[in-house]
């Protein structure tokens, strides 16, 4: 699968444990064919004013928002699966209402 990450991305500004959680999420995503072939970070879709993106679980209070760029034209109108996606930020929680994006 594609995965390309957002130029206004910075690594810089999560810590480094993250860091390098993030960096094998990447490579495991380039590595499956498909996001349900993920292992780990159990992706799912988000909500709200995000529902067109998924979210990657990186630790136990931080997530990477994945954002689908192409589908398979091969399977049309039935089933749009995305099969490349666009890394936005990373999202970590401090608790269920205060959490901090970063992008």
């Amino acid at each position: 699968m594609k995965v390309k990450i957002s130029e206004n991305f910075d690594f810089r500004l999560i810590s480094f444990i993250e860091r390098k959680l993030v960096r094998r999420r990447i490579k495991e995503l380039k590595e499956c064919s498909f996001l349900g072939e993920v292992k780990y970070g159990r992706p799912h879709p988000l909500r709200g004013a995000k529902s067109s993106m998924y979210g990657l679980r990186i630790g136990k209070t931080s997530r990477l928002i994945l954002l689908p760029f192409e589908y398979d034209k091969e399977q049309g109108a039935q089933g749009n699966k995305p099969w490349s996606y666009y890394i936005t930020g990373v999202v970590v929680y401090y608790s269920p209402n205060h959490y901090r994006t970063y992008y």
